[in-house]
């Protein structure tokens, strides 16, 4: 019997066979699958993981004390979702025109600016905690001040991950560059819990400014294996909106994004509520959530690329989404700090799951020139409903009950996500060929150009 051409158009990107791009060893080419180990085993790779782990880990340090010291001056979760929202309307204001100027200038020397601005922030942190002047109104202003320099890093972040390895394993970096965020969360959310319950929270800021000390250490030696084209003759914003607003699958993306924001994403805001009313745990049971979180997407880490291959990302897009919606509802109703922590561990690692899959997905779908502007819309539309996720979170926890609110926030999810398949019918048919390159049904799209 004769294949049909989705099938033939898969077996020309098996993982077992060769590509003429690939390079070669003594005329020999090398398997694609031999190959996607070198991930792991690359200095550029190596060094780019262990600078954003130590950043992410500091990052954590200061953001989780931040959302318990407006707890516990306030005791509203209001207070903490507003916390949420200093740290999200920066970014919100900044992120388009970092996607520019990340496309225009490069990407390390942001990296390295932001990571200088959040020392000087945190040693300020310290200073003013030490004076005992750590109130909730300093908390928002720290909040305003990290959410601008995160503005600065998020874009950048995403496109020097695409430059650390050939094309054929982005993939593959993009899931494992999300050990980032499970040691950074694993060191950072159980260490604040930690050390604020033991020391305070000065000693807290003066751990996450070590962090951070080391990440812009190590990021000072990163040498990336792909140079960073000089693309400042190229037309600004236009150029990423018309290809953005003209790809169906691309707004798709963006749609999904949103409503992931606007209904998962919040629940960070009320942890440190769900510790307090629920479990009756303090900030030890924050820390405990918070490093379970780590733990979760640690796990995903190893599983991402190989479900995403198996099952296509599409659907592993909507699957992880789907569990990240029903975890939500589990940690509403437990009143078990084990179960709980459980959930909180399905939550953060099915949405870095759905995380680095969207973002394999707009990577491939983007030309090179395009990527930096084309991940700043997509972070538009996901940023815009973070504020509202936060604030709405909030408002619920503290009108009806944190149970309720988590409760209402994962159905909702569910909902949003049915309603995105149903009006977006190939969205689970969305994915990355094995050379890196985006395909739908098997076929290769004629949406991009396989440029490096």
């Amino acid at each position: 019997m004769t294949e049909s051409a989705p099938r033939q158009e898969r077996r020309r990107f098996s993982a077992t066979e060769t590509h003429p791009a690939l390079p070669t060893l003594g005329g020999v080419h090398l398997p694609l699958e031999a190959r996607a180990i070198d991930v792991l085993r690359s200095r550029s790779f190596l060094v780019f993981l262990g600078s954003t782990v130590a950043t992410t880990a500091g990052l954590w340090l200061f953001e989780t004390t931040l959302y318990w010291t407006a707890l516990s001056s306030t005791g509203s979760a209001d207070a903490t979702g507003l916390i949420l929202t200093a740290l999200i309307v920066p970014v919100l204001l900044f992120i388009i025109p970092m996607g520019v100027v990340t496309d225009r200038w490069g990407d390390r020397r942001l990296l390295l600016l932001s990571q200088l601005g959040w020392l000087v922030m945190m040693v300020a942190a310290v200073l003013i905690a030490h004076a005992g002047r750590l109130t909730f109104s300093v908390a928002v202003i720290l909040a305003l001040t990290d959410g601008v320099i995160d503005a600065v890093w998020v874009v950048p972040a995403q496109v020097l991950l695409a430059r650390l390895v050939d094309r054929p394993l982005m993939a593959k970096a993009i899931a494992y560059g999300t050990l980032q965020v499970a040691f950074g969360r694993i060191i950072g959310g159980y260490g604040a819990g930690r050390v604020l319950s033991s020391a305070g929270p000065a000693a807290t800021f003066a751990l996450g400014a070590t962090c951070i000390f080391i990440g812009l250490v190590l990021m000072a030696f990163l040498r990336p294996k792909h140079s960073f084209a000089d693309r400042r003759a190229h037309s600004g914003l236009l150029d990423g909106f018309r290809f953005a607003t003209s790809h169906a699958p691309v707004l798709a993306l963006y749609t999904m994004g949103s409503s992931i924001a606007l209904f998962l994403y919040g629940y960070l805001s009320i942890l440190p509520v769900v510790s307090r009313n629920l479990l009756h745990a303090g900030p030890d049971g924050l820390g405990l959530m918070t490093g379970a979180g780590g733990v979760g997407t640690l796990v995903a880490v190893w599983v991402i690329d190989p479900v995403g291959r198996r099952f296509g990302r599409g659907t592993s897009l909507v699957a992880s989404a789907a569990v990240a919606a029903l975890a939500m509802v589990v940690l509403g109703v437990s009143r078990s700090q084990l179960l709980s922590a459980v959930a909180a561990s399905a939550i953060t690692g099915s949405l870095m799951f759905y995380s680095a899959t969207n973002t394999t997905l707009l990577q491939s779908l983007a030309p090179p020139d395009l990527r930096g502007r084309v991940l700043s819309f997509f972070g538009l539309a996901f940023w815009a409903m973070m504020p509202v996720s936060g604030l709405g979170a909030g408002y619920l926890a503290d009108r009806f009950g944190v149970s309720p609110a988590l409760v209402a926030m994962g159905l909702a999810a569910g909902v949003g996500l049915v309603a995105i398949k149903v009006f977006y019918r190939p969205l689970s048919e969305l994915d990355v060929a094995d050379d890196g390159s985006f395909v739908m049904r098997g076929q290769r799209a004629l949406v991009t150009e396989a440029r490096v």
